[in-house]
């Protein structure tokens, strides 16, 4: 038996009866789309048909089992392309009344004239949450929690960076990504590297294929996250215990990576910019045999940029590869591979004026040094084993390995600007770092009957090996003016050898159950039993050991109708510490929770999702000073998070795309040290953030084809304190327009214009007082030829 059990299906509940089938109506046809799909056995062809649609399909692999069809070879809306699959074969396609897809046995005429349909039995469908193809700022479900469920049955605020909405962005790294992500702070910390900040909290909780990623920001992370890769980004905001065991509270980011697709088709990718930033993408997949059960994917990206700040430049090649293959009609295997390359000059931003002030200086000021060059280099690899039961259960096993290398000659700012002589210190060191990670995942999800119900409980185990550190050594230091600061610094030759691997086995065993107990309202039950272990080789005495650390999460959503649920969430969280205490060994872990409430709402037939939602988060048992003991902490820390989200993403109109969010954060200091009681924990975290992105395709004769959009990012003040002086910047807005012309579905062309306004302000202010305050972009522009073929 070739044919497979649909991955791209489903959407609801259980499907209804036959009758039920008969009488529901076909959805519209949707966007028509190029197949070439071969003669063969009917499930295949149904399954290439179906996928990167959006459209929800079952059908049981008994009624298309020994079917052949003719295939299908025209430009048609996809319901068509199904129509078009079944002549022949006896079959014939219907809706259920929540708009999925099936087929049944075409009416055989009897005597009398009456008409008599065959009996089918109908499977529960599948969900997808795949969204490349769907045209969307939004999505039918959800992957980062283990199970593929819909966004209402998400008792957390979780958004979603679709393909399309990377796409029409001009999304081409992580920190792009996220600059529209409702309460998301994305903050430079190097040429290319940013760091994520979360309802006040550094968010450093990274998911690939729901596989745990360590290492993930800072001088090595993120410069390698190139976005060409992924299908969506996945953001849960607030702790993510269940998935992760340890890490902050502030969220997971899951990035969902491009699968092997049936349907051939080659997309490329042209972009040019303001300061020589040049960019070009191709990526390709289809089937490769005749019966669609072997596929593969390619995709290869080369980027190159200048910047508005002298000196700097980067460039970077990346190459990914995979394979999916249908052992069975229910069991996939998936294999892949990625290689990155990346060099560029590295920036560690600018100073803050001594005695108080921002600097002063020109938007394009470099401080360091045109030897200062970074090389990242990477190479990931995956396995992912998938057996799709018939009960509508699936069994996931997956292995991951991802290893990066950095090597940088780093020139940094190292001293505030004195406002008498406009002298500022640069340092120059060496620094090498490794980063390896390897793990394996396996979970069972099962659903089950009771009450009159349909339920699912998922259990699991995972094991994650992480090894890493860095090196670094100063060789040099000059003092240079601010106003017209060298570019050829140079520091003598040295060797620093080798970056430690201290490693960190972290391994749990989880279990989650989602429980109706009457229609309309889900209760959500689990936990992981997590073990953390973290050893140095080079220092034994550091060891760190926790067992059996308890992490319970609780959930509760009710259906208020068809288009609205609240729900209420309980999430813990734990967090390893490196200080220590006077009297010996290192403070206990800090423990996070968060409660939150919410509402979210689906409209136009899921095309249109929002959610508004209230949390409150307590992290507890922070490291502060020892006033007693210097050079050692106390575990007496205690910091609450809290504040409000709201998001609308979708389609409003058949035309009309957007995607808006608003978030209130306070960060207070609850316990601790005297004089921190009641002080912002990062004042440098806007308490307002606002951000809109939409696009709008004419519809007149005259104007079919064009597009017009554009943005808005707006943050309220923010300040930080140093040596007594406050240092702040107001609140500021960037607006960013575009427009285009499309001809057809399948070749753009886009301008951009970003900042265009020409606003001046600090993408990042204040991150600390020697360096790390980056001027945002000026005024510039972004011509993006896109295609597929």
């Amino acid at each position: 038996m070739h044919d497979r059990m649909w991955a791209a299906v489903a959407l609801g509940a259980a499907l209804a009866s036959p009758q039920a089938l008969a009488q529901a109506a076909l959805p519209d046809g949707g966007a028509p789309r190029s197949y070439a799909v071969a003669a063969g056995p009917l499930g295949p062809v149904l399954n290439q048909i179906v996928t990167g649609t959006g459209l929800a399909l079952s059908v049981p692999p008994a009624l298309v089992e020994g079917r052949m069809s003719a295939g299908v070879a025209a430009t048609l809306a996809p319901v068509d392309a199904l129509r078009t699959a079944l002549r022949g074969t006896g079959l014939v396609l219907v809706a259920t009344p929540s708009g999925a897809l099936s087929v049944q046995p075409a009416p055989v005429p009897a005597a009398g004239g009456v008409t008599h349909l065959a009996p089918v039995s109908v499977e529960a469908p599948r969900l997808d949450a795949t969204s490349e193809g769907t045209q969307s700022y939004t999505v039918r479900a959800v992957s980062v929690g283990k199970e593929v469920v819909s966004l209402r049955e998400m008792p957390q605020s979780i958004s979603v960076v679709t393909r399309t909405q990377m796409d029409d962005q001009n999304v081409v790294s992580l920190g792009d990504a996220m600059r529209y992500v409702t309460g998301i702070r994305v903050l430079s910390t190097s040429t290319g590297v940013v760091n994520l900040r979360s309802r006040g909290f550094r968010l450093n909780n990274y998911l690939i294929d729901g596989m745990p990623l360590r290492g993930g920001q800072g001088m090595w992370g993120s410069a390698l996250m190139d976005m060409a890769l992924y299908d969506r980004v996945e953001v849960w905001r607030g702790p993510a215990g269940l998935l992760e065991g340890a890490g902050e509270p502030s969220g997971t980011i899951n990035l969902a990576r491009k699968r092997a697709q049936a349907d051939a088709a080659m997309r490329a990718t042209a972009m040019a910019g303001s300061w020589d930033r040049y960019r070009a993408e191709l990526d390709t997949t289809g089937s490769l045999n005749e019966q669609g059960t072997l596929r593969g994917r390619f995709v290869a990206v080369y980027d190159k940029r200048r910047s508005f700040v002298d000196t700097i430049n980067q460039e970077s090649r990346t190459v990914y590869g995979t394979l999916s293959y249908d052992v069975d009609a229910s069991t996939t295997l998936s294999a892949g591979m990625t290689v990155q390359r990346g060099d560029s000059v590295a920036f560690a931003g600018l100073p803050l004026m001594a005695g108080g002030g921002s600097p002063d200086v020109s938007r394009s000021t470099f401080l360091g040094s045109r030897h200062g060059v970074k090389e990242d280099r990477a190479h990931s690899a995956f396995l992912d084993l998938e057996r799709r039961l018939e009960n509508g259960g699936t069994w996931r096993t997956q292995l991951n390995q991802t290893v990066t290398r950095n090597d940088m000659a780093r020139y940094i700012s190292n001293s505030m600007i004195d406002p008498v002589t406009r002298l500022v210190t640069i340092e120059g060191a060496r620094q090498k770092s490794v980063q390896i990670n390897r793990a394996v995942d396996s979970y069972l999800s099962l659903p089950f009957q009771a009450w009159g119900q349909s339920h699912t409980v998922t259990v699991g185990a995972n094991y994650q090996v992480f090894k890493g550190g860095q090196i670094q050594q100063r060789f040099a230091t000059w003092r240079v003016p601010v106003d017209a600061p060298p570019q050829d610094l140079r520091m003598p030759e040295g060797a620093i050898g080798d970056p430690p691997e201290p490693k960190t086995i972290e391994y749990g065993a989880y279990a989650n159950l989602r429980l109706r107990p009457v229609s309309g309202v889900t209760f959500l039950a689990g936990a992981r039993m997590a073990w953390w272990d973290n050893k140095d080789p080079d220092a034994p005495e550091n060891r760190q050991r926790i067992d059996g650390r308890f992490v319970p999460n609780l959930g509760l959503i009710v259906d208020l109708d068809d288009r609205f649920s609240v729900y209420a969430s309980y999430n813990r969280i734990f967090s390893p510490q490196t200080e220590r205490f006077v009297a010996g060994g290192f403070l206990s872990p800090r423990t996070g929770e968060q409660v939150e409430l919410g509402v979210k709402g689906e409209f136009l037939d899921g095309q249109l999702t929002g959610h508004v939602a209230v949390f409150r988060i307590d992290d507890k048992g922070r490291a502060v000073d020892d006033p007693q003991n210097e050079d050692y902490s106390l575990a007496a820390g205690h910091v609450r998070s809290q504040g409000v989200e709201a998001e609308l993403s979708g389609r409003l109109t058949p035309r009309w795309d957007m995607t808006a969010g608003y978030a209130y954060t306070s960060t207070r200091h609850r316990d601790g040290l005297p004089d921190m009681l009641g002080q912002p924990f990062d004042s440098t975290f806007p308490r307002h953030q606002f951000s809109l992105w939409t696009r709008y395709r004419l519809g007149q004769e005259a104007g079919r084809g064009v597009f017009v959009g554009g943005g808005v990012r707006t943050s309220s003040a923010t300040y930080a304190e140093y040596s007594g002086e406050r240092y702040q910047q107001g609140g500021f807005s960037v607006v960013s327009l575009q427009a285009g012309y499309a001809w057809g579905p399948d070749v753009s062309a886009a301008l951009t214009v970003n900042n265009v306004f020409d606003k001046r302000y600090f993408e990042r202010y204040a991150g600390g007082s020697n360096r790390q305050t980056y001027f945002g972009e000026p005024a510039n522009v972004m011509l993006t030829l896109r295609g597929k073929f």
